[in-house]
């Protein structure tokens, strides 16, 4: 899930052939329980660049709908 077997392995006290055997499903198991938390970091990076474009599509629509008010407040004149 994003750290080295080795070093996790070193942590648990164990072998990595024992890590493999025991614990290899847990990043299947967390996919499963919550599929929304992204599995691994290229998901996120994804997610990442969708959230940007959003964001930066939302700014230019409110910069229009300033525009369209200000366009308004002028005719109204």
């Amino acid at each position: 899930m994003g750290i080295d077997e080795k070093i996790v392995s070193k942590w648990c006290g164990h072998q990595i052939e024992v890590s493999n055997k025991h614990y290899q499903d847990v990043a299947i198991f967390a996919a499963r329980t919550n599929p929304e938390v992204p599995a691994t970091n290229t998901q996120q990076v994804q997610q990442q660049a969708e959230l940007d474009l959003l964001r930066e599509q939302l700014r230019q629509q409110q910069e229009q709908m300033e525009e369209m008010r200000k366009l308004l407040q002028d005719k109204n004149k």
